[in-house]
């Protein structure tokens, strides 16, 4: 069960790295960094061997490109918590996701609407056992996300947003209204 939920969690970084939208002030080297970022990421999923090499890009990234410091100490924060999965030890497990935690609550408090950084803790959070007590802060992630999509899609690729909702209308219990607001919005870009 537990591989199947880090497979999930690996598709939707998947679909982030290829198709999150980038801030206007974006220079090819911010770009390329990020992108070199992600990919790292998504490899430290499942080799541990890549998690310091990303966290040296995301730490350049916050650095050099103060508008990407939230989702970088947000990815920072991902990262020690896969420290955390890939450690032997239970008491190394539950002490690098707390640590981890704490660095993409950071991140996200730094900059509270950067989708991508709600989403890596969303979805980080999502897969945690119960006893880190995340449930309110994911929901509250998915929720923020949730109301921003219908405002901000377009600045999006289509494959991303259809992917996250797609998430939503599977993995969270949602009312009438917000099943029917997502699944217009996933009719809407599947069609253009």
């Amino acid at each position: 069960m537990f591989r199947l939920k880090n497979f999930m969690v690996t598709v939707v970084i998947v679909v982030l790295i290829h198709y999150w939208p980038l801030p206007a002030q974006d220079t090819s080297q911010s770009l390329q960094m990020l992108q070199e970022g992600r990919r790292l990421f998504h490899q430290a999923v499942f080799d541990e061997s890549k998690i310091d090499s990303a966290k040296i890009i995301f730490q350049k990234l916050s650095k050099e490109f103060p508008h990407y410091e939230g989702r970088a100490t947000a990815y920072l924060g991902a990262l020690t918590a896969l420290e955390g999965k890939h450690a032997f030890w239970v008491y190394t497990k539950y002490k690098k996701v707390v640590k981890g935690l704490k660095i993409m609550d950071r991140g996200v408090k730094i900059d509270s609407t950067d989708l991508e950084s709600r989403f890596i803790r969303g979805t980080t959070t999502y897969y945690l056992p119960g006893l880190f007590n995340r449930g309110q802060s994911t929901e509250a992630d998915f929720s923020f996300i949730r109301q921003q999509l219908p405002a901000q899609y377009k600045a999006y690729h289509p494959k991303m947003i259809i992917n996250v909702i797609n998430f939503f209308l599977e993995k969270q219990e949602l009312n009438r209204d917000e099943r029917k607001q997502l699944e217009n919005l996933k009719h809407k870009l599947a069609d253009s």
